[in-house]
């Protein structure tokens, strides 16, 4: 099944660096089921290392490892439907090969074996991803690489192994377990209600490294045919070794056998020997072993591609001319490195040793496969050859090229630097993927990173924030180090706190924060050039609320506001318009709905007099913001006119940009066609529009059930007010298929959805005068949800259904409504004991016109009076 995800802000966009137009198309993955390669021949493998090293080929049986395997074997028979792992650890430590053996461990017993991999571009999107195979037999998936996905992409790809109610497991393999993995597992607790289980490959103990030695030795041994190598004794390993090292240490030891050699000490020393005997095999072929060697690095770079690529790839960075001399080189490495079907520049295996390769080729240690000066500053050129050849692989190569990076300084300080200073708007491009790994590299220099930083955004997603503040601390260290007196500082500091603010990583920011607020609020800094004492205190009202301190952040807010009304005069800006929408986020959880509604209107007016497309946006948003603060200061037709205002223009930006915004578009017909102040005709039309577009769309996104059902519920009742009451049980009835469902994965996420929908399916019945048994059950679920999450307000609103779907019962009796709990009643002061606010409101008579609901409009509670 192939998965493409939607389009993003950064991958969708066009960006140009000197004569680089760079288009990134939509990544995908596909789900498949895991497979086996065969032996290669022995013949074959005695010319190649990289193939008896591969994993695939399961020459070297799996050994060690028992404690974590067992782990694994527990998480799985582990009550629960659902589970995920993540199996982390240094490069080579073995994360494939006790994964695979987890999955062949599995398969006996009957569990189906499965793996998720990235595509570049999905052929067909639009799949149900329910078409991932389903049945009584349990899944294992196992997902390679996982740091390299995009957060967003993996979290859809585990949604939708959730979508069948049978028993799923999930293996994320990945180097590091950084901050992705805090966002995954904050998703999985937020989504799925499930804690995720961490097995951390750690160095193999001596021990272990000789058994694996010996095992690798003989089976080496054999198949090279070197009988004199069996009796060849484990070296001294100075640390605990990873089983990538120890099999590269056997491997090597049986040929050097073989071969009557002496290897030479040193780190990385294996590794050279056995690339030297990679070199060997390309000799005698058409293309010179030279070129033969630039194309293997082109490979681990940019590999596998399609063989249209790859020639045009060769031929933009002149590797080969065009045409015949193009063909053979292509064809020289498919016969050193094989690919599957028409992929050519496959990769060498495993991909620790392609990394290897490309440090000793361009910059690494001087060893016996010489650095080759045609790679030296090649990064740009390649990059943009393969921007134009092969998009679609570009991040792939970015990633790899950060990879080796972490572990080869010279590559990161005369290859990927000069990358990063020459085309950092490219590397920005690319995404959470290559930012995440280039968070990593520990060794960049500051010259680098200010040239970096200077390109990057202070605003996005928290997938894209993350790595970006990191990156961006790493600089602020650095220079609070050397100039911790300078306005610079100061300023980098305030843009260090945003994006650790967007990453959601508020404690960090607090302390670069307050640096700079500190820093301009001195009355000699406030006429210097870049004074940014109310944006920094902006920023600071956000830190504070991150951390709690709702108080304190209001109190910044509102001096950041009066700050920026006295230098804006009649010509705000658009930061003030962001500042003002924050104000009123604010007050809006304090309870001051009212002033909200006030400082978000200002926001509008701001937003209104621009014509330029992102402040378009930014006004649409807001006014999808003003329905909400309208409706809790009691504004009804205020809210009405302001939905209704953003659904056109979602609708405008829909029609101009189609697809980027539908889902703010559907969440905006979402709350119109719930509008009960707008007409019936709109609210039907909305619905509909919202119900269909979320119907189609979460077969392509699972995450956006639960909007989907949302979605049904309003259509639902506004078709059933309508008289349309057939459509609307078919509506309604979707909704709480998937509500059910939901509820089931993780009842405190989705419980106020189920008595959303139930409330609107008891509704439906009472207005049909049909199901009434049905609707009196569903109506008494929904009244205890509410009971127990103490939603007082619609506690009473399913009170009141249940008592008149009791009257409407043939020979039903009136329930009376029972009491709610919490009650916020009227006091001799007219406040509310809740939140000690006024302006209360009735808001209809139930319970035979006897009894109010009473609604507060500062906080929203209600009672019964």
């Amino acid at each position: 099944m192939d998965r493409s995800g939607d389009k993003r802000a950064l991958n969708a966009a066009a960006r140009q660096s000197g004569d680089l137009h760079l288009f990134l198309p939509e990544p995908g993955y596909r789900f498949t089921a895991l497979r086996a390669h065969p032996p290669p021949a022995p013949t074959r493998v005695r010319r190649q290392p990289s193939a008896l090293l591969a994993e695939a080929h399961h020459l070297v049986p799996f050994l060690g490892r028992d404690e974590e395997l067992r782990t694994l074997l527990t998480w799985r028979d582990s009550p629960g439907d659902y589970g995920v792992a993540l199996v982390h650890g240094s490069p080579g430590q073995g994360k494939t090969r006790l994964a695979r053996w987890f999955a062949d461990q599995s398969a006996a017993p009957g569990w189906l074996t499965l793996e998720a991999a990235l595509i570049g571009d999905g052929p067909d999107p639009a799949r149900d991803p329910r078409q991932l195979p389903a049945g009584d037999r349990g899944r294992i998936i196992v997902v390679d690489r996982a740091e390299r996905w995009p957060v967003e992409l993996l979290r859809r790809a585990l949604a939708d192994a959730r979508v069948h109610d049978q028993r799923t497991r999930i293996v994320l393999l990945a180097r590091p377990a950084g901050n992705w993995w805090l966002r995954i597992t904050a998703y999985l607790r937020r989504s799925f209600d499930i804690v995720p289980v961490g097995v951390a490959l750690a160095p193999l103990p001596p021990e272990s490294g000789d058994r694996l030695f010996a095992a690798a030795r003989d089976s080496f041994a054999e198949v090279l045919a070197v009988p004199g190598a069996r009796g060849l004794s484990a070296p001294e390993w100075s640390a605990g070794p990873t089983a990538l090292e120890v099999q590269l240490a056997a491997l090597a030891a049986v040929y050097a056998t073989g071969r009557h050699e002496e290897i030479t000490t040193g780190p990385g020393a294996v590794a050279d020997y056995l690339l030297d005997r990679e070199y060997e095999n390309w000799a005698g072929r058409h293309t010179g072993p030279e070129t033969l060697a630039r194309a293997v690095y082109l490979a681990g770079l940019a590999g596998p591609l399609r063989r249209e690529q790859a020639a045009s790839l060769i031929t933009g960075i002149a590797l080969a001319d065009d045409g015949e001399e193009c063909a053979f080189l292509i064809d020289d490495h498919r016969s050193c490195c094989p690919a599957e079907g028409g992929e050519a520049l496959a990769p060498l295996h495993p991909g620790l040793l392609a990394e290897d390769f490309i440090g000793l080729r361009s910059g690494g240690r001087r060893s016996g496969t010489q650095p080759d000066p045609w790679a030296d500053h090649k990064l740009p050129e390649i990059v943009r050859s393969l921007a134009t050849a092969a998009p679609d692989r570009l991040v792939a190569a970015l990633t790899t090229m950060v990879t080796v990076a972490q572990r080869w300084e010279p590559f990161a300080r005369e290859q990927l630097g000069p990358l990063l200073r020459e085309l950092p708007e490219v590397v920005l491009a690319a995404g959470s993927p290559v930012l995440s790994a280039l968070a990593e590299v520990t060794t960049l220099d500051a010259a680098t990173l200010h040239d970096l930083e200077a390109e990057m955004p202070i605003d996005g997603t928290p997938d894209l924030m993350d790595p970006l503040a990191t990156l961006t601390r790493r600089l602020y260290e650095r220079m609070r180090t050397a100039q911790p007196r300078d306005a610079t500082v100061a300023a980098l500091g305030y843009r260090l706190a945003s994006r650790l603010v967007r990453a959601n990583r508020h404690p960090e920011a607090l302390a670069p924060i307050e640096h700079a607020v500190a820093w301009w609020t001195r009355p000699e800094r406030r006429e210097e050039p870049g004074h940014h004492l109310n944006r920094a205190l902006s920023c600071r009202a956000e830190v504070l609320d991150g951390l709690g301190r709702i108080d304190d952040a209001l109190d910044s807010a509102e001096a950041a506001t009066a700050l920026w009304w006295d230098a804006a005069g009649w010509e705000p800006d658009a930061d003030f318009a962001a500042h003002l929408t924050l104000h009123a986020r604010l007050l809006a959880e304090r309870g001051h709905s009212a002033e909200a509604v006030r400082h978000q209107a200002d926001a509008i007016m701001i937003w209104q007099a621009s014509a330029r497309p992102d402040h378009q946006l930014a006004l649409a948003r807001a006014l999808t913001r003003q329905n909400t603060y309208c409706r809790a200061a009691g504004a009804g037709a205020d809210a009405y006119a302001a939905i209704r205002r953003a659904a056109a223009r979602w609708t405008k930006l829909d029609t101009e940009q189609p697809g980027v915004h539908r889902v703010e578009l559907l969440d905006a017909l979402t709350a119109l066609a719930a509008a009960a102040e707008a007409p019936l005709s709109i609210r039907l039309d909305a619905g509909e529009r919202a119900g269909k577009g979320f119907w189609l769309l979460w077969r392509r996104d699972i995450t956006l059930l639960p909007q989907t059902a949302a979605a049904l519920r309003a259509w639902a009742a506004a078709l059933s007010e309508s008289g349309a009451h057939d459509e609307a049980f078919d509506k309604v009835g979707r909704a709480r298929n998937i509500a059910v469902r939901l509820n089931r994965q993780n009842e405190k996420r989705y419980a106020r959805l189920l008595a959303m929908v139930q409330l609107t399916y008891g509704r439906c019945c009472l207005e049909s005068g049909t199901r009434l048994d049905e609707g009196l059950a569903a109506a008494r679920t929904a009244e205890e949800i509410f009971r127990t999450r103490r939603s007082m307000t619609a506690e009473a609103a399913a009170t009141r259904l249940v008592a008149d779907l009791s009257q409407a019962r043939p020979g039903g009796a009136l329930e009376r409504p029972a009491p709610v709990t919490t009650r916020a009643a009227r006091d001799d002061s007219g406040t509310c004991p809740r939140c000690l606010g006024s302006g209360r409101q009735k808001r209809g008579a139930f319970g035979g016109g006897k009894t109010w609901s009473v609604v507060c409009s500062g906080c929203g509670g209600s009672g019964l009076v």
